[in-house]
């Protein structure tokens, strides 16, 4: 297990210090709440709110599968959320990979990199 992180905002670029809660402990933990509640919302709407014309993957025989979408949803939710170390070390490029271009120092009075 990793240690939690604790939240210090002095080193933070002002902008991000709006979202600092989400670095907390307690907004980490308890996180997993917002997709299980959207997942039985619209789990709920789809057995209550059946689709009138169902696609052919929504079925198995004649019988269409109620709430098919959250549980799409649900599973493409969880697909990316497993998949972003991989998709971070395929995409994120180091700092001075493109030449030329560097970001602004937050620190800094004129807001240039020294």
């Amino acid at each position: 297990m990793t240690t939690p992180t604790s939240t210090d905002t002095t080193e933070m670029h002002p902008a991000a210090k709006k979202l600092a809660f989400l670095g907390s402990d307690k907004t980490r933990r308890n996180f997993i709440w917002v997709p299980l509640v959207g997942f039985l919302l619209t789990s709920f709407l789809g057995i209550f709110f059946p689709q009138k014309y169902p696609a052919p993957w929504e079925k198995i025989g004649d019988f269409a599968i109620p709430a098919s979408w959250a549980i799409f949803g649900l599973i493409m939710f969880a697909a990316v959320a497993f998949l972003t170390p991989f998709f971070s070390k395929l995409f994120v490029k180091p700092e001075g990979f493109y030449p030329g271009e560097s970001l602004p120092d937050a620190r800094s009075d004129q807001g240039e990199a020294s």
